[in-house]
Order: C-alpha cells, then structure tokens, then sequence
C-alpha cells in the first residue's frame, strides 16, 4: 500500500489499522513544511529503503520534500520488486500550466531512478500513486513511454469513456466548488507496471468513494487497488 500527503500525524490510525508487519516511511513524512507525505506499507519484508527528494517544484508544493520513495520487497520465491511511491507536483495554471514543466522534470528524476535501480539490477517495478498528470495529457505520455510501462487500470478497463475511473472526481465533497476549467474530474493517481508484469495483472478498481464521516469520503482524491500474480 502506497500513502501519499500523510502529512498529518492522524494518518498514524490508518497505518495501525491496516495491519501490514512492514512500514517505510521518508523522513519528516508527517511534516507538511519539509516532509514528504510517503509511507509504504507491505506484507513482505522490506530490505531497501531509499528516499530521492524532487530538486524542482513550484507553487504551494516547494513547502513541502516531495519525491519518490522506493521499497525493494522480499518475496517468498526469493525473487524481488522495487515498489516506487511517487507525488509530483500539483497543477498550476498561469495562462498555461506551470506544474506541468515541474512534473516532466520530477519524471526524468523517476526515470533515471528506475533504470539505475530496477533495470539495471534485473528486479521487476511498479509505481504507484499520485502523478497529478491527468490521462492523456503530454505528462502522461511522458511516464508511459519514459517508463515503458503499462497503466494497470486501462489495461482491464479499455474503454475511456465507459469507465473514466476519475480519481479526482468533481461530485467528491472536498473538492472545492470552482468552475470546472480550474478542477475537472480527471484521473491523475495510477499503478504503472513493469511490462514483464502485465500478464500477471487480474483487477484494478477504485477504492474509498463511499462517504466514512460527515458524508465524506477518506480523500480527496479516491483509492486505486490492483490484484497481481507475480510469475
């Protein structure tokens, strides 16, 4: 499980409650002013934990340490996978979006991170999380063909239009009620597979519409979850 903007110390109850044996966390992950918001967690032990800070950001974001943080897991077949929990830089929009030159520079980052890490070492990836790169957009074409990777929920829901599986939905309450050229609904958290990976893929699904307090969901944005047989 990948946690992003766990900046407040309450995020603690979901850790403690989720149950999972293994936690990495960044340093400084519950600090909004230098922290970074990440925690992994994970039913197999951890025996890698790196933290690579983003050394560009714009906005609101350069208060806080966003980044990416890798975890290499130990699996029972004794093989391994790098699991890279990522959150890039929210959208600006000054006549043009300015985030959006931050996030090709954060996905170069990423880039050389999983080549000099995963590819190289022969140990098979995934990336999860919050990219703020909506589908379709050059950001997004950026990670797909930078990463050569596959994007876990188009791959078991085709159809765009059929099933937009929106994370960042406009009818979630704590989205704020501006006009929609500002916070369209868009899909902008994923889980990017390795290609080796692909075959084992069985289930991708959003998670955590349903409201839990005060009519509001966990997030504002909605959970993704996957189901993969590593072979």
């Amino acid at each position: 499980m990948a946690l992003q903007e766990a900046w407040d110390s309450e995020t603690e109850i979901i850790v403690k409650r989720a149950g999972f044996p293994y936690v990495a966390r960044s340093r400084n992950s519950h600090r909004l002013i230098g922290g970074s918001g990440l925690i992994t967690l994970s039913r197999f032990p951890i025996v890698q934990k790196e933290f690579v800070p983003f050394r560009t950001c714009a906005g609101a974001d350069c208060l806080s340490n966003k980044g990416v943080l890798r975890t290499r897991l130990a699996l029972p077949d004794g093989s391994s996978v790098d699991i890279y929990n990522i959150h890039m830089n929210a959208w600006l929009r000054f006549g043009y979006d300015l985030g959006s030159k931050v996030r090709r520079r954060q996905i170069r980052t990423l880039r050389r991170l999983v080549r000099d890490r995963s590819v190289a070492a022969g140990v098979r990836w995934l990336v999860l999380g919050d990219a703020n790169a909506p589908e379709g957009s050059r950001n997004y074409r950026e990670l797909r063909e930078g990463l050569q990777a596959l994007d876990a929920y188009r791959e078991l829901n085709p159809n765009a239009l059929a099933d937009p599986g929106f994370t960042y939905d406009r009818r979630n309450p704590w989205i704020p009620r501006l006009p929609e050229k500002h916070f369209p609904s868009v899909r902008i958290d994923y889980i990017w597979l390795a290609p080796e990976l692909g075959r084992g893929l069985r289930e991708t699904r959003l998670e955590f519409e349903e409201p839990v307090r005060e009519g509001k969901p966990l997030s504002d944005h909605y959970g993704l979850s996957g189901r993969l047989v590593l072979e």
